[in-house]
């Protein structure tokens, strides 16, 4: 439905509102819960109902279909989910 490669990292959003992540993690921009790279999409299962998506170098962005941002990444907290930045 829709990817965004920024960077080194790549996000997949469905249509469906799921969200997946592949590339470079240094400062855990892929949302996983950690800082190790990968070459191979995987969900982000801490999101669902994603409206958008969007990145900038090393950090991610979702925004959710009730309007709530979160980031992760460099300056999100450290790779963990944040809506508080």
């Amino acid at each position: 439905y829709y990817i965004l490669y920024i960077w080194r990292h790549t996000l997949a959003l469905t249509k469906t509102g799921e969200c997946f992540s592949c590339g470079y993690n240094k400062h855990g921009c892929l949302a996983n819960g950690s800082n190790i790279s990968t070459n191979k999409f995987e969900k982000i299962t801490n999101l669902s109902e994603i409206k958008n998506i969007s990145a900038g170098r090393d950090i991610s962005f979702f925004i959710t279909k009730l309007g709530k941002l979160y980031s992760a990444g460099k300056k999100s907290l450290h790779g963990n989910l944040s809506d508080k930045d």
